[in-house]
C-alpha cells in the first residue's frame, strides 16, 4: 500500500484494530489486524485473481507490521501459522458471536415473511454469497434428487459474488429451476424468520473460516447439514450439525430426508443446534478481543 499514514487521518492513538486483512501505513502506534481466512492460500481455485494478488502482496508487510493477529477460529489461526509461517503466539482465535435477535420467531412472523417472500411451500435454505467456493451447484444436485418425491422449495438468499455466471446458469437450467428461489438480499430483521421457518439449512462449502449462517440457522431452531470445511467442523461441533462429504449428495438426500420424515430426528437436530448456538456470544467475543488489545498494547 502506497500513501499517507492511515494516523494523518485518524489522528494519534495507542492502538489501531484494522478488521479486514490489512495495515495501511502507519507512523506510529500499535496495530492489530483480523485476518478472517486464508483461503486465497488454500483453494485458489475458488478465489478472484484480483484479489488474491492484491492479498499476496500486501500481507507480508502486515504480519511484519502487526502487533497481534486476530482470527474467527483455532482452524484459521492453525492454517496462518502453517502456511504463512506466523509464531503461534502472535495468532489469536476469537470466535464470533451470535446476534441475540436470532432465536426461534414466533409463527407469525414466520407467516408474514413467507406472504411476502412467496414463500407458498415448505423450503430448504442456503445462506450466502453466490460464489465458487460455497458448492452451490452440488446443493442444487441434492435438491433435484429430492425433488422428485419432496413438494418444496429450495431458497438461496445472498449477494452475487465472484465468478457467479456458472452457478446463476445452473441454477436456470436444473430440471427443478421453477422451485428455487433466489433472494439478492434479506433484511436483518427478517433473518430470524427466513432461518426459522426452513424446513432444514444447507452449507455444503468447501472452505469456511467460521461458518456464521449456519450458526444462526441453529439459534432459529433450525437443523443444519453441513459439510466439514474450513472451520465448520470446530463451530459446528460433532452432533450439533450432520457433516457430510460436500461431493456426496446420496448422502446429504438421505440426511435432508431423515430430517423432513422423522420428527424425533428433527426435534434432536434443534436441541443439540440450540445448545451449540448458545456457546456463542458478542461480549463473549467482545472480552477476548479486549484481552488481545490489551496484551498488544502492553507489548
Amino acid at each position: 500500500l502506497n500513501g499517507p499514514a492511515f494516523d494523518r487521518f485518524a489522528g494519534p492513538h495507542d492502538l489501531f484494530h484494522f478488521p479486514n486483512f490489512v495495515i495501511p501505513p502507519l507512523r506510529r502506534g500499535r496495530a492489530v489486524v483480523t485476518i478472517h481466512d486464508i483461503s486465497f492460500l488454500r483453494f485458489p481455485e475458488f478465489a478472484d485473481a484480483a484479489n488474491q494478488r492484491y492479498l499476496e502482496s500486501t500481507l507480508p508487510r502486515t504480519l511484519a507490521r502487526a502487533d497481534a493477529i486476530l482470527t474467527d477460529s483455532r482452524f484459521c489461526a492453525r492454517e496462518i501459522t502453517d502456511l504463512l509461517g506466523v509464531p503461534a503466539d502472535r495468532v489469536h482465535p476469537v470466535p464470533l458471536g451470535v446476534a441475540p435477535r436470532m432465536h426461534p420467531p414466533p409463527a407469525d412472523a414466520v407467516a408474514d415473511l413467507r406472504r411476502r417472500l412467496g414463500l407458498n411451500a415448505p423450503y430448504l435454505l442456503t445462506v450466502g454469497t453466490l460464489e465458487p467456493r460455497k458448492n452451490i451447484p452440488f446443493l442444487v444436485t441434492v435438491f433435484e434428487r429430492l425433488a422428485e418425491q419432496w413438494p418444496g422449495l429450495f431458497v438461496l438468499a445472498g449477494a452475487p459474488g465472484w465468478n457467479v455466471g456458472p452457478i446463476l446458469e445452473r441454477l436456470t437450467r436444473s430440471p427443478a429451476a421453477a422451485r428455487i428461489r433466489r433472494l439478492d438480499f434479506v433484511a436483518d430483521p427478517d433473518l430470524p424468520a427466513l432461518y426459522g421457518g426452513a424446513a432444514c439449512f444447507l452449507c455444503a462449502s468447501h472452505y469456511e473460516g467460521f461458518g456464521l449462517p449456519p450458526l444462526e440457522a441453529m439459534a432459529c431452531g433450525t437443523p443444519v447439514i453441513a459439510s466439514p470445511g474450513g472451520a465448520l467442523r470446530e463451530v459446528l461441533a460433532p452432533g450439533a450439525a450432520a457433516l457430510l462429504d460436500p461431493d456426496d449428495p446420496d448422502r446429504w438426500t438421505a440426511s435432508i430426508r431423515t430430517l423432513l420424515d422423522s420428527p424425533e430426528a428433527r426435534q434432536a437436530a434443534v436441541e443439540t443446534g440450540l445448545a451449540r448456538a448458545r456457546q456463542f456470544t458478542w461480549p463473549e467475543t467482545a472480552r477476548r478481543t479486549w484481552a488481545v488489545y490489551r496484551k498488544a498494547g502492553a507489548a
